[in-house]
């Protein structure tokens, strides 16, 4: 199923803003199926997800962690 850009960021911006905070922007969008996949950076974490458009759950991942 194709979607667009700015409705797959839709479905997935408010199960991203809950997990990782209000500062949380997606940097990049994939479909695949029914799953969404991505990488989205807060503060100074880069973090891989996955969002299953079937049952709405969030997987995430942190590649990258910047200390201070």
């Amino acid at each position: 199923m194709l979607k667009s850009i700015e409705s797959l960021r839709e479905n997935v911006a408010a199960p991203i803003t809950r997990s990782l905070g209000v500062g949380a922007r997606i940097i990049s969008l994939e479909s695949h199926g029914d799953e969404v996949r991505g990488l989205a950076i807060h503060k100074y974490k880069v973090v891989r997800f996955v969002f299953d458009t079937q049952t709405n759950s969030l997987c995430t991942t942190d590649l990258l962690q910047v200390i201070q």
